[in-house]
């Protein structure tokens, strides 16, 4: 089982884990929405993966809320990856000192995992570093088309971090 906890608004949150449900088996992921009502109840939970959706200062993750900060830092030291929306600013350090895999995503063109192009059907999507899954294996740099539906072609973060989730976690 592999936990993944997504920081994010409610919405992206539910496109996100209706997409990996779609795409694999159930009971091999817990996808966990953590938000600054929850951070308290879940620095005890090793992620396997942390994904960011969101800006962090909306959801009072800044070092001027001490608890929240810290206890998102813990959780972070923890997990094997963390997957960043290159799109959004960040305005804390709070990944400065943290040795994990990190990687960036988003329409950014130094991110790790970008868009090259985009149809009404499906997008090319380019992995720009090559990045080692859980099993030790190199997630080669190239392209790749992923199939989009109507209803979630406006959420193209989402469909990115489903991308790397079941390359990097083969879900």
């Amino acid at each position: 089982m592999f936990f993944i906890g997504v920081i994010s608004r409610k919405n992206k949150y539910e496109v996100l884990k209706e997409r990996i449900q779609k795409s694999c088996n159930k009971n091999k992921v817990s996808l966990i929405n953590i938000n600054n009502k929850s951070i308290s109840n879940l620095k005890n939970v090793k992620f396997d993966v942390i994904v960011i959706l969101d800006s962090l200062e909306k959801f009072d993750f800044d070092e001027c809320k001490n608890d929240n900060f810290k206890n998102l830092k813990e959780i972070c030291e923890k997990t094997q990856y963390l997957l960043l929306d290159s799109d959004i600013e960040i305005k804390t350090n709070i990944f400065k000192d943290i040795k994990v895999n990190i990687i960036t995503f988003g329409l950014n063109h130094k991110s790790s995992v970008t868009i090259s192009s985009i149809t009404d059907e499906n997008i090319m999507i380019s992995v720009q570093r090559g990045v080692r899954d859980t099993e030790g294996n190199i997630f080669e740099v190239g392209e790749y088309s992923e199939v989009i539906n109507n209803n979630l072609a406006n959420n193209i973060k989402e469909i990115l971090s489903c991308f790397i989730l079941k390359n990097i976690i083969k879900l």
